[in-house]
């Protein structure tokens, strides 16, 4: 890779950290909430930090509706498995059994890969930060 595409990769790298900069306190105090600790602040310097001016006997209740809510919504996303699509190549008999057997192996790597639970994560994660990546390739 030369010199030029590499400066420019960089470049490109620390437009991306300097663009979620401003949403990261809000995304670390969504998922401070999420996890149970509403008492709390995200700062940057300390990171999760409990929050100060309350006497150390007060006992501070938690309703964590917050969670059950990401969870709902995260259940209604992912509640259906992706459906494949596998085309023959022509309408031989041929054809037709191996996009059959394909999507039958699709089906066996997606169970085998454990990628319903891998879903569900991402979904998650998009739901509290707004963003959830989940790759999936076929080589």
């Amino acid at each position: 890779m030369s010199d030029k595409a590499l400066d420019r990769l960089e470049h490109l790298v620390r437009v991306g950290e300097q663009a979620k900069y401003p949403h990261k306190m809000q995304w670390q105090t969504n998922i401070a909430f999420f996890n149970g600790y509403q008492y709390s602040n995200y700062t940057e310097r300390w990171g999760l930090k409990s929050r100060q001016g309350k006497p150390q006997w007060k006992v501070q209740l938690t309703c964590n509706y917050v969670r059950a809510v990401a969870m709902l919504q995260a259940s209604k996303l992912t509640q259906n498995r992706p459906a494949w699509a596998v085309l023959p190549a022509t309408q031989d008999d041929e054809d037709v059994d191996r996009a059959r057997a394909s999507r039958r192996l699709l089906d066996f790597v997606w169970e085998r890969q454990n990628c319903q639970e891998k879903a569900q994560i991402a979904v998650l994660d998009s739901i509290l930060t707004g963003q959830g990546y989940l790759c999936a390739y076929w080589d």
